[in-house]
């Protein structure tokens, strides 16, 4: 009994001090736990449409790979139709901000601007299709940090 007598507990002084020091240690981390999960939400979302560009290139690769100058039908820079050796139709098309093949959508949240460039053989750009050696596919996109990919295509005689 003598013992719980003696013993002392906290004053307030050094309680306040504890919870001062508690909310500052718990400030500093819920402000990292915020910092790194913004970071870990962009790095997904960068992830994403990195996923997605390769995606809509490797379909258009698959279109023009081994495209023939017969084969374009129709060039606009937001639109362009093909009808490829087996026959198949294919149009691409830039509408509200998504690229659409044959009215599919395979790409989103693209700047209005020109999507296709055709070109001679010093690269120029070109609008006749009896010219064309190549076409230049640019994605432009409207998120930020706004971004810019480019493909260029070989197109045979």
């Amino acid at each position: 009994m003598k013992w719980f007598r003696q013993q002392r507990g906290a004053t307030l002084l050094e309680l306040v001090f504890a919870l001062g020091l508690t909310g500052i240690f718990l400030s500093i981390s819920v402000a990292m736990v915020a910092k790194n999960s913004q970071w870990m939400a962009q790095t997904l979302q960068a992830m994403y449409w990195k996923s997605e560009v390769r995606s809509a290139f490797r379909t258009i690769q698959r279109d023009l790979f081994a495209l023939q100058q017969s084969e374009i039908r129709f060039f606009h820079p937001r639109m362009l139709i093909l009808r490829k050796a087996n026959g198949e139709r294919v149009i691409y098309a830039l509408r509200r901000k998504t690229l659409y093949r044959n009215w599919q959508p395979v790409l989103g949240h693209l700047q209005e601007s020109a999507l296709f460039t055709l070109r001679d053989e010093a690269l120029n750009p070109e609008q006749s299709i009896q010219r064309t050696r190549y076409v230049d596919v640019q994605f432009r996109f409207d998120l930020q940090p706004q971004q810019t990919m480019t493909e260029r295509f070989y197109v045979a005689q």
